[in-house]
């Protein structure tokens, strides 16, 4: 289990493909709030799975106002490919994820003490 599940709230980077939305699925099974923050969405076929979903570039400006906005508990960049993850990269040097207590799973870099 990542975090208690009770309506929190987790970032998914990605973009529309198998990963990303088996991610999505599993964390909504398992009661979480997943927010997708990818280039290209079907629009459509997401506001089945989510509440809230960002058609956007993955820049680090882009994240840093999402972040800001929905003040997620965890985010997880991998699905975002590289792209993601130095966004990620950015904003723990920023300090932006630390304020919000905000967990970053799926890679080799620690955002959170």
């Amino acid at each position: 289990m990542l975090l208690e599940s009770q309506n929190k709230k987790i970032i998914v980077l990605g973009s529309y493909n198998s990963g990303a939305l088996s991610a999505i699925y599993t964390l909504s099974k398992q009661g979480y709030k997943p927010i997708l923050v990818a280039p290209r969405i079907n629009e459509s076929q997401m506001s089945e799975l989510l509440d809230e979903f960002y058609s956007m570039k993955m820049t680090a400006d882009n994240l840093a106002d999402i972040v800001t906005k929905t003040r997620p508990d965890a985010i997880i960049p991998i699905f975002g490919g590289q792209t993601g993850i130095n966004a990620c990269i950015k904003l723990a040097k920023d300090g932006l994820l630390s304020a919000p207590k905000c967990k970053n799973f799926g890679n080799r870099f620690s955002i959170i003490k």
